[in-house]
């Protein structure tokens, strides 16, 4: 009976220390599981807000400087336009002023020509009319 006691008190104890063994290798490897599964979803979500981040960083840059290159090439375009709208409208008036000028220039010579060509015929006809009356008297 002491045998048997002892027996079973010896298998008791290491039914203990074996089921010890087996409950603490599957929480380890239980919790080991568990704690990469974390560690990965984080380690995860952290790769995609980085890779997000960066991405729409790049994005805005690019397309900040898109509406950049392409508000400067309106403004040139309309900068140009206007350029070459106040040119031509300084030249359609130089132009004019200077077709002005001419023509007043031209009419003026015309009508001094004009005039003079009637006072001469006039002074004539007088000098004419003025000797005739004197060859008469």
């Amino acid at each position: 009976m002491v045998v048997v006691a002892i027996a079973t008190a010896i298998a008791a104890d290491i039914a203990t220390d074996i089921a010890t063994a087996i409950a603490t290798a599957i929480a380890t490897a239980i919790a080991t599981d568990i704690a990469t599964d974390i560690a990965t979803d984080i380690a995860t979500d952290i790769a995609a807000d980085i890779a997000t981040a960066i991405a729409t960083a790049i994005a805005t840059d690019i397309a900040t400087d898109i509406a950049a290159d392409i508000a400067t090439a309106i403004a040139t375009d309309i900068a140009a336009d206007i350029a070459t709208a106040i040119a031509t409208d300084i030249a359609a008036d130089i132009a004019a002023d200077i077709a002005t000028a001419i023509a007043a220039d031209i009419a003026a010579d015309i009508a001094t020509a004009i005039a003079t060509d009637i006072a001469a015929d006039i002074a004539a006809d007088i000098a004419t009319e003025t000797a005739f009356f004197f060859f008469k008297c």
